[in-house]
């Protein structure tokens, strides 16, 4: 079972990728994608005034397994403080 702090970890990284294949795929301004207690989100802005739906969900995810895999090669920071923990030094996760 993953530990609060390991699954914040997880939720801020994959945000993080979100963000990224968000403006990839649509071209997106990204105005704020923190983790939150339950997961993650991405708010963006599309300067055509389009709205993003269900159908752009498979391109979307098409695009963070792409970024996930470019991911996996970079060092990994626990935020300085876990919203779910106690205040942590920044520790590198293997």
């Amino acid at each position: 079972m993953l530990t609060s702090c390991l699954l914040q970890t997880f939720w801020h990284s994959s945000s993080h990728i979100l963000g990224q294949a968000l403006e990839l795929e649509f071209g997106v301004d990204l105005t704020i994608g923190p983790s939150i207690e339950e997961g993650f989100y991405y708010d963006c802005y599309l300067e055509d005034g389009r709205t993003l739906t269900d159908a752009d969900k498979a391109a979307i995810e098409k695009r963070m397994q792409q970024a996930s895999i470019y991911a996996h090669t970079q060092s990994t920071v626990r935020p300085a403080r876990c919203i779910l923990c106690k205040p942590a030094s920044q520790t590198q996760v293997a």
